[in-house]
């Protein structure tokens, strides 16, 4: 089933592991760890008569309790209390000031204010803590990427912009890449850092590019910013260490990150073939890791904690609770197939599908 390539991978993936994890399974290491279930305390597909299409991937906790989610397809930005009713729309559909066309990522700042990624415009907007319009960026393109993500980092108007490069999609010597970029507002674009992202498994027919998927648990580029101190991290999860950034997107500081890898069962291969097209299937198997890496996604809470997410099997997605000293606390139980959206004090956002949103209780 997995080829020679892969087989390295699986070596270097191993050999990442501490001598405690080696002796213990990603079950048993698990089950060293207190084990949290948080229950669900509301649940809204629409809010009044706006029915959701499709949400966004991240959602905004306020410090009143309410949440901010924005709507791919229905091209707004809401403010809703925690049962689902709505408060104001921040942002609704247009090319103007404040408006926007698909809000693709949104962040927010250390003083409660929200920066909104909107994709259809080629622009990124900024809100207060009250989500009344400050100001709109347009950082001048970077060749061959396109803007997918803002991060606010230490000191006024500084802040870090992330790219996703579409240059292998033309040139076959390329790979697939993120740039992160410093800028201000007085000086625009500063150092720039090229990162490797997952691998994408192309579809080619006669000779043209006719889609492509990312290929699953493979090593991926994570970054993320901890919004109470806007300190800026970066995780390939294909390494043993997650990296602190300076505003020159330096490294400060590394967090090691020790865990048990896992193989890929011949359940999930058959799952991912199941789930994919014949052409695509015939270009993604090779690429398959025989090892997956064990981390999927990285996110920060304002307690300054790592959460990562388990590529472990079992029947709930599981997230690892890490402190910034890498002690491991607890693994936090979700439903499967879910995606964690925003964590806070008061609640813990989650998009159990394309339009369906619900709030857990919060984890301490």
């Amino acid at each position: 089933m997995m080829k020679s390539g892969n087989y390295i991978l699986a070596i270097l993936l191993l050999g990442l592991t501490s001598c405690q994890s080696k002796q213990r399974s990603p079950e048993q290491f698990v089950q060293s760890l207190p084990q949290v279930y948080p229950k669900k305390v509301s649940q809204f597909r629409k809010v009044d008569s706006l029915y959701f299409g499709h949400l966004g991937y991240q959602t905004i906790p306020m410090a009143d309790g309410s949440v901010v989610i924005p709507l791919r397809k229905g091209q707004r930005l809401l403010q809703v209390t925690p049962e689902g009713k709505l408060i104001k729309e921040v942002a609704a559909p247009g090319r103007g000031p404040g408006e926007l066309k698909d809000p693709l990522f949104i962040q927010q700042t250390s003083n409660g204010g929200v920066l909104v990624v909107d994709q259809g415009n080629q622009k990124i907007i900024q809100f207060n803590s009250d989500l009344e319009l400050v100001t709109e960026l347009k950082p001048k393109p970077l060749e061959s990427a396109t803007v997918t993500g803002i991060y606010p980092i230490k000191g006024r108007g500084q802040y870090v912009i992330r790219a996703s490069s579409n240059k292998f999609l033309f040139d076959k010597e390329a790979s697939p890449s993120m740039i992160l970029s410093s800028y201000s507002l007085d000086d625009g674009y500063g150092k720039q850092l090229t990162l490797r992202t997952r691998p994408m498994a192309l579809l080619m027919i006669d000779g043209q590019l006719a889609g492509g998927r990312k290929v699953p648990f493979a090593s991926s580029q994570q970054i993320a910013s901890d919004p109470g101190t806007e300190s800026l991290y970066s995780y390939w999860t294909g390494s043993s260490k997650i990296a602190e950034l300076s505003t020159n997107l330096d490294t400060l500081n590394t967090i090691r990150v020790n865990l048990p890898a896992q193989k890929l069962s011949d359940a999930e291969y058959d799952s991912i073939e199941a789930d994919t097209r014949d052409q695509q299937w015939k270009t993604l198997k090779d690429r398959l890791p025989e090892v997956k890496v064990p981390v999927g996604r990285m996110l920060v809470d304002r307690r300054g904690r790592f959460w990562l997410k388990l590529n472990y099997r079992g029947y709930t997605q599981k997230w690892l609770i890490m402190t910034r000293d890498g002690k491991f606390q607890k693994i936090v139980h979700l439903p499967t197939g879910s995606m964690l959206t925003h964590i806070s004090d008061k609640n813990l956002g989650v998009r159990l599908d394309d339009i369906t949103f619900a709030l857990f209780e919060p984890v301490k």
